[in-house]
């Protein structure tokens, strides 16, 4: 018998890293919790886990910095993408209109902030480490009985495993709230005609760089699916660029691309080529 596949998370468990993960690899595979984006990271390094999960952008908040800092200088590839529908939900151990506390991670916080202003305006608001130990954190300390009666945000998964009733069902903001993961590995997946590639730019500080670049684009008739400005790593007001577009890294169009770039960049690394991911997650009715 083959051992099961070790996945780094960004834990803890029923956390939305882990509801993604668990819907790319299945309940085969061992899932490991681990506390920052950088300890997934370090997981690979180290060889702790085959795969790690790390959030690279979200619809309504946007790209996450920590994970966008790391690949910038990490020696790793993305072997996938998850697009994981974010469905963020109230849940409490009392009525909406006693609630006097809310409790959740700052993103999910920040992604329901108008339903928030709209529904509990006056109520004190206040950041966890994840929406799963706000989650918890409720279902261990009496604070009814102190007259806080506390909230949290949450995900339906966390709110079935400590028994916490759901007050509000989708509360997030925007009804196509999306979070997109990077699955961290050295898999390389063939070609399927549906796929992704992502580089790294490094570009000459000077008027002009990004504007000839984006020029190969066009020539090889490739559509940009994302792109990230992000500052460099290695030197001060300057930026390095995420260029993501369709094709697989076998293309002989991407192939002729990056060739190209590489002449007129400072640098070109190659992140990954992965096949376009559909949206998962979302609750069945």
């Amino acid at each position: 018998m083959t051992a099961p596949i070790q996945v780094a998370y960004l834990g803890p468990i029923y956390s939305y890293s882990y509801l993604a993960s668990l819907e790319h690899f299945g309940d085969s595979a061992d899932f490991v919790p681990v506390t920052t984006i950088a300890a997934v990271f370090d997981a690979m390094r180290l060889g702790h886990a085959n795969y790690g999960v790390v959030p690279l952008e979200n619809s309504t908040d946007g790209r996450i910095v920590d994970t966008l800092n790391i690949l910038a200088s990490a020696d790793i590839e993305i072997s996938a993408e998850i697009n994981y529908a974010i469905h963020h939900n109230l849940i409490a151990n009392c009525e909406l209109s006693d609630i006097r506390e809310v409790h959740s991670k700052p993103q999910a916080l920040s992604q329901c902030r108008n339903w928030l202003d709209s529904n509990l305006p006056e109520v004190l608001v206040y950041g966890a480490s994840s929406s799963t130990e706000a989650a918890q954190m409720i279902t261990t300390v009496d604070m009814v009985r102190d007259g806080r009666f506390p909230a949290a945000i949450a995900s339906r998964a966390a709110a079935e495993h400590f028994g916490i009733p759901i007050i509000a069902e989708s509360i997030q903001d925007r009804a196509n709230n999306l979070t997109r993961f990077a699955v961290l590995g050295s898999h390389r997946h063939s070609p399927t005609g549906d796929d992704k590639t992502l580089l790294l730019l490094e570009l000459d500080h000077c008027p002009g760089s990004l504007a000839d670049v984006m020029s190969v684009f066009k020539i090889e008739d490739i559509n940009l699916t994302w792109i990230e400005s992000f500052p460099s790593p290695d030197a001060a007001s300057e930026y390095v660029f995420f260029i993501e577009f369709e094709g697989h890294r076998r293309d002989e169009a991407v192939q002729r691309a990056i060739a190209s770039l590489s002449l007129q960049s400072r640098a070109v690394r190659l992140l990954g080529t992965y096949p376009r991911a559909m949206v998962t997650g979302v609750p069945t009715i």
